[in-house]
């Protein structure tokens, strides 16, 4: 993913390239580098973090369709069955958050619904 932010690759090569899969960056390397994006939001976007078990199983569109057609707590759900039904061939992580409609006149933060739901499902050696 580096290369793709870098702009040396497009997602579709990146997604080509047996390395693909391989971490360059994590907690607990000797050097690593926090990587920090601003994304512009309005209220009931959603955002999705996910681990490959779900990216590697399913289409961005597909990903997509779920996350509009379903409560934020149900997409979450939905999306490890469909990646489950797609073959599940690595564990699958969801986290998806909602930005909230502000309350007219309310002056303290309101909470995000969010849902997050972890399905771990051992593959074998």
């Amino acid at each position: 993913m580096d290369r793709v932010v870098a702009g040396e690759l497009s997602l579709e090569e990146a997604q080509q390239d047996p390395d693909w899969h391989v971490m360059s960056n994590w907690l607990g390397f000797e050097s690593y580098r926090l990587a920090t994006y601003r994304v512009p939001v309005e209220p009931g976007n959603r955002l999705l973090l996910c681990s490959d078990g779900l990216s590697n199983m399913l289409a961005d569109d597909q990903i997509a369709e779920i996350l509009a057609a379903e409560t934020v707590e149900r997409s979450a759900a939905a999306l490890i069955d469909a990646a489950n039904e797609a073959g599940g061939l690595d564990n699958i992580t969801v986290v998806v958050v909602e930005v909230p409609h502000p309350y007219q006149g309310c002056t303290t933060p309101q909470r995000s619904p969010t849902a997050v739901r972890t399905h771990v499902r051992d593959v074998g050696a």
